[in-house]
């Protein structure tokens, strides 16, 4: 008897992803693009040869070598031509639905894989099927590569990713003054992005929601003042934007699982 067994030693669900449209390219100085902007779809572009380039509003402009890919918000895709004789590329269009495990707005390189093409090739029959078991394999092939390319792409040493920088310029926005209330739109445009978009960037990097780090970076605050023993409740709350001292009385006990008075005397 034989048997063996693997074992998540951490969450393992994936989103669920919904295939539109493929493109399998060759373009040269002829080509002239048509791109249909849908409201929420993401745009994966995979270089195969040559070399592409790309404007997005609000985020600026992308060189896609060979060997890269690309994932956008469909939205902002402005331009895009070839800036050799030839770019070779897949397009892919689809929506995701639930945690984005993707980088955005961000050229990847990564090495083709194994079987790769033949599994685009696969992809793209089974998209145009009429029943929906295809084109459900469609796009699960899709949201395998997806993933594949992502985790390759981790494993790679390379500086922090656009979306981190931008998360990070965000944080240091809301550590300015914590007596104003947090406003997650202009935070958004400031990021050159939409709300919607800015608030699954910043839970993917931060594993929070804005609001939710934005309350914690304010009872960490209050906590470091509490320490210092120089001002009161009353000045603190209004220090750090609370309504009430009885507000921030109860959120810090949720946060540091003791009252404000009871922290400052430990």
């Amino acid at each position: 008897m034989f048997q063996e067994y693997a074992w998540s030693s951490g969450p393992a669900g994936v989103s669920g992803l919904d295939l539109k449209r493929i493109w399998r390219v060759e373009a040269d100085e002829t080509y002239r693009p048509y791109h249909e902007k849908g409201r929420d779809d993401i745009v994966v572009i995979r270089t195969l040869g040559g070399e592409g380039w790309m404007q997005l509003d609000g985020v600026g402009e992308f060189v896609l070598p060979a060997g890269s890919v690309l994932f956008v918000e469909g939205p902002r895709i402005r331009r895009y031509h070839p800036t050799r004789e030839t770019w070779n590329f897949w397009w892919f269009e689809c929506c995701i639905h639930g945690p984005l495990h993707f980088p955005l707005h961000e050229v990847m390189r990564v090495r083709t894989l194994s079987g790769e093409a033949k599994r685009m090739r696969e992809c793209f029959a089974l998209l145009g099927g009429r029943e929906f078991l295809s084109r459900a394999c469609a796009s699960s092939i899709l949201a395998m590569l997806m993933y594949e390319w992502t985790r390759r792409w981790h494993g790679q040493v390379r500086p922090p990713s656009e979306n981190r920088r931008l998360v990070d310029r965000a944080i240091e926005r809301m550590r300015e003054d914590f007596a104003r209330p947090i406003n997650v739109s202009q935070l958004a445009r400031q990021a050159g992005m939409s709300e919607r978009w800015f608030r699954r960037i910043f839970r993917d990097v931060t594993g929070q929601s804005p609001k939710a780090y934005y309350d914690a970076l304010r009872l960490d605050a209050a906590a470091e003042l509490l320490q210092m023993g120089q001002n009161n409740l009353a000045q603190i709350a209004e220090r750090l934007g609370f309504s009430s001292p009885f507000h921030l009385s109860r959120a810090f006990k949720a946060r540091h699982g003791l009252s404000p008075s009871a922290y400052r005397k430990q």
